[in-house]
């Protein structure tokens, strides 16, 4: 299908400022993960923290993943980096049986609480189980550090041949990380306690085959190059690595730290290169708010990350796009759409010719203040910055068909 591309950069700049509103952390201060038990760890077990927590965010709300998965997941990690214990045996502190039959293991804080309770959390499927204790497993060879993971493996992303065929060093990091935690994983094991025997039979034999791939240059880079035509675009891969590169992010911060705390040069001014490089490669995680919205505002002509990536590289070859655009920006419609598109807010939609949200819009004045829109829209806390701001002027046309429910007569 033909894209209208005037069109398709109309949206992409508004799509582009509410990015910018999400991202100001200087003005949100937003603290993802909650606790003390969090705050209390390094840089590097941050990311760890962090990354284990992505695992488990599939089908559920966010808030419960990151309110009470992130504080349980801060406690495993600081004993499984300070005790050197077995991974199995510090999970199984942390875990007992489901009580719903074939539920999923439940992790209990053992040291913090919320509403008076101590902190529990079951991750929704077994996959989850497996990728946990696997990804755990195998760090216990890089000192337990997911930075040294990714340090140790550096000469494979030093090899990219960027951008061709989307090989790029970021591309090349999301493979090594995809490895490590999702790749393989088909079927998984509910419970630490009942499926031991099996749950260990599947890390070792894994472990032992992601071990030699590792050390292969030229078997590694063939599973590379297979992965970027077939698993590429894997949702909580790319959001959690979206949060490391991304400028802004809290947890950029903390892995730039983490590089500089390792001492790895290399990571280090990979991290210090213009952000473009890095944003433009990025690709939007592909949740179920993504994919409805670019479904709807594009009627159906891009409906996928893979989609978006393709008319991203066409409108960069023809120069029709600036650096100041990339696919990844679209994930705003994870806050966006169920404010809006879910609730059938089409008279606000900044994406309408006729939309009174701009009603709501402060004339430019000396003192700041907060963005009606971008809180109506996204709940996004951001200053008002009236300089090339695309909602106080609206639309020209209707770049969305509009989400209410209009019921006509039936014709004979």
């Amino acid at each position: 299908m033909k894209i209208d591309n005037e069109r398709l950069l109309q949206v992409w700049e508004i799509v582009r400022w509410f990015d910018d509103a999400r991202w100001n952390i200087e003005e949100t201060n937003e603290v993802l993960i909650p606790g003390p038990s969090f705050q209390d760890l390094g840089k590097r077990a941050r990311i760890l923290v962090h990354w284990l927590t992505y695992i488990t965010d599939q089908q559920r709300p966010a808030e419960d993943v990151w309110s009470r998965g992130g504080p349980v997941f801060s406690e495993i990690v600081r004993q499984y980096t300070e005790e050197r214990t077995p991974t199995y045996d510090v999970l199984k502190r942390f875990t007992s049986i489901s009580p719903k039959k074939g539920g999923v293991d439940l992790f209990t804080s053992q040291q913090q609480v919320l509403d008076g309770n101590a902190i529990a959390y079951a991750p929704r499927w077994g996959v989850h189980i497996i990728s946990l204790v696997r990804t755990l497993h195998f760090l216990e060879k890089y000192n337990r550090d997911i930075v040294q993971y990714l340090s140790s493996n550096w000469d494979f992303v030093g090899r990219a041949k960027q951008r061709m065929n989307g090989d790029n060093a970021v591309s090349r990091i999301a493979f090594i990380l995809y490895l490590l935690t999702y790749s393989d994983v088909k079927k998984g094991m509910v419970s630490l306690q009942r499926n031991e025997k099996g749950i260990k039979r599947h890390i070792e034999n894994y472990s032992r085959r992601l071990d030699r791939l590792l050390g292969d240059e030229e078997t590694l880079t063939s599973h590379f190059y297979r992965w970027t035509k077939e698993k590429r675009y894997h949702k909580r891969l790319w959001a959690a690595l979206r949060d490391y590169l991304k400028p802004k992010s809290p947890f950029h911060t903390q892995f730039v730290g983490a590089a500089e705390e390792l001492g790895d040069e290399r990571l280090s001014v990979f991290l210090r290169e213009p952000g473009a490089q890095i944003l433009e490669s990025l690709e939007l995680p592909g949740d179920i708010w993504n994919l409805r919205f670019i479904k709807k505002v594009f009627e159906g002509k891009i409906d996928s990350p893979e989609a978006l990536r393709e008319v991203y590289e066409n409108l960069k070859l023809s120069h029709e796009i600036s650096e100041r655009y990339y696919p990844e920006q679209f994930d705003i419609s994870f806050s966006f759409s169920p404010y809006m598109c879910e609730e059938e807010m089409e008279e606000f939609c900044p994406f309408r010719r006729i939309s009174r949200v701009r009603e709501y819009c402060f004339h430019p004045s000396l003192e700041r203040k907060l963005c009606p829109v971008a809180m109506i829209t996204c709940g996004y806390s951001y200053y008002c910055n009236p300089e090339n701001c695309p909602i106080k002027d609206g639309v020209k046309e209707d770049l969305c068909p509009g989400c209410s429910v209009k019921i006509g007569t039936r014709r004979n």
